[in-house]
């Protein structure tokens, strides 16, 4: 975010402060007037200042302070209380008629309850100020966090093309953003732990992030880790104890318009009629995150013409985006390879991303040659380095 907009965001977080510090003391005041004097002394209040002012312009006669309308006998506080009348000097703390505690026109029930009522309303203005400045300190964590993580991944945009992609999508949560790293997690909710996303410049930062979030360990020891770094992952495995690891390569498209297709293939989403098939060919994915993908629309099923009239089809086979966005699940049954439907499925992926705003990306096992071979065929851009998937088996979880 624009330092500019930071400022004048300031500007106006110190303006409601100063403001939220002045307001319950007027309040109290206004309630302490307006409530705990009487109407009957307000109004020889009011009535003495214009009697006052009458005599002194001459529109009207001097008025008898005996005569009711007006009295100064608390004019003089240094007076001779002798001389003033025993009704004077009597204060009825009584209630009077109406049951008010009145003292000359002062009600100190209304007083009390005036008092409780401003103390009750700076208490709710200090917690909403207290809770928007919190509000406020968090949201300008995130933008900074967020600025340093895109900053981080402008170091090596093909390389870390995962995290902005999840950024895209706004799926994640911050754990760590600084110029030596990030640490994200994927809260699109397919795992139960979640994944994790993990990237530092070296082995010392890659240790001083886990320092700094140790109320992520358990969710990354049970959990699935993607580590930018061979060297990186390494640390991570002696950390957490990982025992099954997968090395990718992670290949980026930037075509300029979308891939032609030959238009031979049907494409639509997955659904239940689907899912059996999908459950008993693919290996890579638990049931579980595979039914949530095919619920969510993340799958696409691929159709072939079975014959020449085009009527009949034969379901050929599928492709999809794994959970945290990469493109994969790519599958086509063996009695229908070899007709380059692999590279069809592929080019209609990529362009559903692309139509998304989004930057396509893939990890490929890196003994998967094929794969590879047709990645680069598409026009696939290699990443520098090295992705590794980490998680720990079953046996050794919590």
């Amino acid at each position: 975010m624009h330092i500019g907009v930071l400022k004048k965001r300031k500007k106006r977080r110190n303006a409601y402060a100063r403001f939220t510090a002045i307001f319950p003391v007027c309040a109290f005041f206004l309630f302490f007037c307006f409530f705990a004097i009487s109407p009957e002394r307000k109004c020889g209040v009011l009535q003495r200042y214009d009697v006052r002012a009458e005599a002194v312009t001459g529109n009207a006669d001097p008025v008898d302070p005996d005569d009711g309308k007006q009295t100064d006998r608390f004019d003089d506080p240094f007076g001779n209380f002798e001389d003033m009348p025993p009704e004077d000097l009597d204060a009825d703390f009584s209630g009077g008629e109406n049951g008010a505690a009145e003292n000359n026109g002062f009600y100190y029930a209304t007083a009390a309850l005036a008092l409780c009522a401003a103390g009750a309303l700076a208490i709710i203005l200090y917690v909403r100020r207290k809770k928007r400045n919190q509000e406020q300190m968090t949201e300008i964590k995130q933008h900074a966090a967020l600025a340093a993580a895109n900053e981080f991944i402008k170091k090596d945009p093909v390389f870390f093309a995962d995290f902005a992609d999840m950024l895209r999508l706004c799926r994640y949560r911050l754990c760590y953003a600084a110029e030596d790293g990030i640490l994200m997690q994927d809260t699109s909710g397919y795992y139960k732990d979640g994944t994790y996303l993990f990237a530092a410049k070296d082995e010392i930062a890659a240790e001083k992030i886990l320092l700094a979030c140790p109320e992520e360990h358990e969710n990354m020891r049970n959990g699935t880790v993607s580590c930018h770094g061979e060297k990186i992952a390494a640390a991570l495995r002696a950390f957490f104890g990982y025992d099954r690891i997968t090395t990718c390569y992670q290949v980026v498209y930037a075509p300029e318009k979308p891939l032609p297709l030959k238009g031979v293939l049907r494409f639509e989403k997955a659904n239940e009629k689907h899912l059996r098939t999908i459950l008993d060919t693919y290996d890579r994915e638990s049931p579980e995150v595979l039914k949530k993908l095919v619920a969510s629309g993340r799958i696409y099923c691929a159709y072939a013409p079975a014959d020449f009239s085009g009527e009949a089809e034969n379901f050929i086979g599928y492709i999809g985006q794994h959970p945290e966005g990469s493109m994969g699940l790519l599958l086509i049954f063996p009695q229908y390879r070899r007709h380059g439907y692999a590279e069809e499925l592929e080019s209609f992926q990529i362009n559903a991303i692309l139509a998304e705003g989004r930057t396509p990306y893939a990890h490929i096992i890196e003994d998967n040659f094929k794969s590879f071979s047709l990645q680069q065929k598409l026009g696939a851009i290699v990443a520098s380095g090295k992705v590794v998937w980490m998680s720990r088996s079953d046996e050794k979880r919590d």
